[in-house]
Parts: C-alpha cells; structure tokens; sequence
C-alpha cells in the first residue's frame, strides 16, 4: 500500500486513522479530507498527477453529504482502491447500502485498536486473494447467487 485516503470530519479521527494506517502499512503516504466536496476534488487532484489511493477509509455521516456517494465515485474512477467504512452506525440501513456502493469492509469506531489491526489484516488478506485468483482483484460474486 503506497497511498492512503481517509474521509473524516473530526480531526481527532483523522489522527488516530492515520496512526492506524501508519502501523499497518509503514511506508504509505495519506491524504486527508473534511467533506464530501474537498475529497472529491483531493480524488481529482491525485488522478490528474497519475496518483491513485490503494486505501481509503471513509465516515458515512460527513457535513456535507453521505460516505456512500463517495464510495461510489472512488470505485467508479479508482476500481482497485480497497474502501473500507469507518461509521458509528452498525445498523443495516448503513451497512448495506455501503457494501452495494463497493465498500470492501466495514468497521466500527468504537471497536478498540487491537480489534480494529485484526479486522485491517483480515481485509488485507482477503484483498491480496482475491488479486491473485481474479485478474484484475475483482470480487466475484458467489455462484450460485446466495439470496
């Protein structure tokens, strides 16, 4: 993981994701945004320099707008880029919808650190099989469809 992007408005958050990415991934650099807009334009800012985020962990609930409209543009311009939800609501009206729109996982603020680092590691791993069995990292979807 080269490059890290973290949506959050709370500047304490902020911090302590970055610390997060830090100790898991030490070499990775991290962009940071307050809003919905400024992430949008940060994405854009990135691609026009040929950067593109490996990681990005994203709040639902933002000033200006919802995570989920994110992660819907961020897999739309960046397929490749691991986005990860990082809320307070743990209820399926929040968890769903944000797996639908490319979320590859989904963990809660008040889990303490050492559940957060396991939780990190198991996305890690799941990511890294699904690029070596699939071209491209896609997910594939199970077959048959399980309804």
């Amino acid at each position: 993981m080269k490059l890290g992007f973290i949506l959050e408005d709370h500047a304490g958050a902020q911090d302590w994701l970055r610390d997060v990415l830090k100790e898991v991934f030490p070499e990775i650099s991290v962009t940071v945004a307050n809003r919905l807009t400024e992430a949008r334009d940060k994405l854009s800012h990135l691609q026009q320099a040929d950067l593109e985020p490996d990681i990005a962990l994203i709040d639902l609930s933002l000033p200006d707008g919802n995570g989920i409209d994110f992660i819907r543009d961020l897999r739309e311009a960046v397929p490749e880029c691991l986005c990860i939800v990082i809320t307070i609501h743990d209820d399926d009206r929040h968890v769903f919808p944000a797996l639908r729109a490319g979320a590859r996982g989904y963990l809660l603020k008040q889990h303490p650190n050492p559940s957060w680092l396991a939780g990190w590691r198991v996305l890690l791993t799941m990511s890294r099989h699904c690029r070596r069995r699939w071209p491209g990292g896609s997910w594939q979807p199970l077959q048959p469809p399980v309804t």
